[in-house]
């Protein structure tokens, strides 16, 4: 908690918005020596922070930095603005999911999640740059081009929806192709549907023989929580800390008691302190750190978004 208060005292200085949130709080970032002093500020909820952009744009003064150390500005459904600094080369942290699963130098990777105005597409392929992968650019669309790509290209990952997946999957199929036999996957990096998602990755990992995995992570807080090899949860990011806690007080759970994730960053020029989101996302804390956070978190529960 103490790094936390000195990579955040410069950021208050430079985002009012995020000095009016301690001053009202009663206070200063040095104050920060223990989960119960960053509980005394109250959760910003994702629907709040969009409501705070629309009147004050783009980003209500939470930035703290200036305009010309953004590389990007992200446009995600709402609409929201969630800015990239020039000098972010792992997307958001997305280079440890790539990390954990062994991806690296040599590997080709097929990225087809949005490249236009929302952050998936460009943060996932910082990742993979990060840790040397060579990526298809595929974003959204060309479905039948895809489908080939994955035989011409012989990449080793896919990245993109569930959905997605088992469409190209289908094309290949269709056409008559002896799957896996006939592709070089050994990884799906999937973004989650609702329903028993468990057992369809298990059947998709079953039927085409690679190894499906998943994240937890948002465009306002990047990376929050990855997988690693037969392991159950996510184990989070390092520079973000997570409590679980009621939806209505605010205040961290006990150890494995669901509830709502709260997410606050390291991130001294984007600082998003105790941040939850509107969507409900719901897990456990399954570890808990010595700081007080959580240490590793159960996959989403249902009703939850998933990412």
């Amino acid at each position: 908690m103490h790094a936390y208060a000195r990579s955040n005292t410069g950021a208050v200085g430079h985002a009012p918005a995020l000095a009016k949130r301690f001053s009202e709080a009663g206070l200063a970032p040095a104050d920060l020596a223990g989960q119960s002093d960053l509980d005394r500020l109250p959760v910003l909820k994702k629907e709040r922070l969009l409501e705070l952009q629309a009147a004050d744009p783009p980003f209500a003064g939470f930035l703290s930095c200036d305009l010309s150390e953004l590389s990007h500005i992200f446009v995600s459904p709402g609409p929201i603005f969630e800015p990239a600094h020039v000098d972010d080369a792992t997307g958001h942290g997305m280079d440890v999911i790539f990390e954990s699963a062994g991806i690296g130098r040599g590997d080709i990777a097929l990225n087809t999640w949005s490249y236009h105005l929302v952050p998936a597409g460009l943060l996932f392929e910082q990742g993979l740059r990060a840790v040397g992968a060579t990526v298809v650019p595929a974003g959204t669309g060309n479905t039948e081009l895809q489908a080939e790509l994955l035989l011409k290209l012989r990449p080793i990952a896919f990245l993109g929806s569930t959905v997605h997946f088992a469409k190209l999957v289908e094309i290949l199929q269709a056409s008559g192709q002896n799957l896996p036999a006939d592709w070089n996957l050994k990884h799906a990096f999937l973004g989650g549907e609702f329903g028993d998602w468990t057992a369809q990755r298990r059947d998709i990992e079953q039927r085409f023989a690679l190894k499906t995995w998943s994240c937890y992570g948002t465009a306002d807080l990047g990376l929050v929580g990855h997988e690693k090899h037969d392991s159950f949860g996510y184990f989070l990011h390092p520079d973000r800390y997570v409590e679980i806690c009621d939806s209505l007080t605010g205040l961290p759970l006990p150890l494995g008691a669901s509830g709502e994730i709260i997410v606050t960053t390291l991130s001294r020029r984007w600082p998003m302190i105790r941040f939850g989101f509107g969507t409900g996302d719901v897990a456990r804390a399954l570890e808990l750190a010595d700081d007080g956070g959580a240490e590793r978190i159960s996959n989403l529960e249902a009703g939850s978004a998933r990412r």
